[in-house]
């Protein structure tokens, strides 16, 4: 998996945990209003109820308020277990973001470490290439130098040469030679 597609898949990871949290927290926010609204009507209702004088009307009213303490602390245990669920998503989700963060981060210093290296391997190929480059250019300076001063000398040996002819055929009185030998005779 190249950078790109896993920094496109833990963004896509972290957009979906964005969009669950907020389902949670709005789950959060419903449970706060329902249990407000339960407090209240428990509050509004103990206003309208006095306590009875009365033993039996008092034990019925007791009972009454027992019942629902049961289902108010019912209602709390189910808030708090739901609560608990959702803290717990929520920490197992924060959790695999730093975890996948880190991977990434590991991920990504690795791959500057291997560019780093990579280029810097590079710089010395450049650099052997272009002494050897130098190198060649100037065995290539040599070779023409050297060939230009062969050129001038062997122009230099043939003037000689010609020179050299011209005299020993006036000492032999050898004129308008064309090659052959003089035929005695």
């Amino acid at each position: 998996m190249d950078q790109d597609s896993l920094v496109d898949h833990l963004l896509e990871k972290l957009k979906f945990l964005s969009r669950e949290l907020e389902g949670q927290r709005e789950l959060i926010g419903d449970l706060y209003t329902e249990i407000n609204t339960l407090r209240d009507k428990f509050l509004e209702d103990g206003e309208r109820y006095q306590v009875p004088l009365d033993p039996a009307e008092y034990d019925a009213r007791f009972s009454e308020l027992h019942k629902e303490n049961q289902l108010l602390n019912q209602l709390i245990k189910q808030y708090e277990s739901t609560l608990e669920i959702v803290m717990g998503k929520f920490r197992a989700q924060t959790q695999n973001i730093a975890r996948d963060r880190q991977e990434l981060h590991a991920q990504l210093e690795r791959a500057v470490e291997e560019e780093r290296f990579e280029k810097e391997q590079l710089r010395l190929q450049n650099l052997i290439l272009q002494e050897q480059v130098d190198s060649c250019f100037r065995v290539i300076r040599e070779a023409v130098r050297a060939d230009e001063e062969e050129e001038e000398n062997a122009g230099a040996l043939v003037s000689s040469l010609m020179k050299e002819n011209e005299t020993l055929r006036t000492m032999l009185k050898i004129s308008g030679w064309n090659g052959e030998l003089p035929r005695s005779g």
